[in-house]
Parts: structure tokens; sequence; C-alpha cells
């Protein structure tokens, strides 16, 4: 089982509820449920149950209405979001590992952009002509 950092855990739930509190479904209201049947969470699909009536039950359980499609999602995926009206988002489109920063990169990063904040490089940039030719291929 893996094991949770505290801080890290906090720090992520903060940043959601920034998202979720700046999204522009959040009309000031005094009844939530005019804003609730819309999207304003999106579920990451781990170890849950496959596209149909035990997921779409799952999800609304929780009121959920979104779901993000992993890069070589399936079309039984896309169907399923499509079919309940779902919100949807793909995951990974530049490709997986394109653009992601490992630890060591991130850390690097970091580092430089906290000595200098004018003009961060990343090691891999979509304005890369590299990386533009690899994803087109």
């Amino acid at each position: 089982m893996m094991q949770v950092n505290s801080n890290v855990l906090f720090r992520a739930l903060t940043v959601m509820f920034i998202i979720v509190s700046a999204s522009p479904c959040m009309e000031a209201t005094n009844n939530y449920a005019d804003v609730w049947d819309r999207f304003t969470i999106i579920i990451w699909q781990w170890r849950t149950p496959p596209p149909g009536d035990t997921a779409k039950r799952a999800y609304e359980s929780i009121n959920v209405h979104g779901i993000h499609l992993d890069d070589g999602f399936s079309d039984e995926l896309l169907q399923f979001a499509i079919a309940n009206n779902y919100c949807y988002y793909v995951d990974h489109a530049a490709g997986k590992g394109d653009l992601y920063l490992y630890r060591n990169e991130w850390q690097s990063f970091h580092r430089a952009y906290k000595r200098s904040r004018r003009r961060p490089v990343r090691p891999r940039c979509l304005r890369d002509p590299s990386v533009m030719t690899r994803m087109k291929a």
C-alpha cells in the first residue's frame, strides 16, 4: 500500500479546493442544487468499475459527471462519456512522458526557477522542434 505524505495530501486538497472554488460553475447562490447538476469535479479512474451501469451509479452517487480519457483510451470509455453526457478531457494528449517532468528534472527546474523567475526553461517544451516532431510522428 502506498503511503501519502500528509503535507503533499494537504497541498493537493488545497489546490483542488482553489480550482473548484474558482470554477465558473460556482456562481454565488443560496441553493447549491442550482450548481451541483453541472460538471465541477472530474474523476481520475483508477480501480473503478469498467464503463457501464455500475460505474455510472458509483460516479453519480458522489455527484461526479466527468471523467478523464487517458492516452490510448477505448472507444467503450468514450461512448460511455457521450452516452451519459459526461464532460471529459483527454489526459496525456501530447503523449505520455513527452512533457512530464521526472522528479530529478522537476527539482532542477524548481531550483533554477527560485534563483531567477525571469524565464523558466523546461527540459522538454512544446515549442521545442524535436518534441513537436516526435509528437507529430
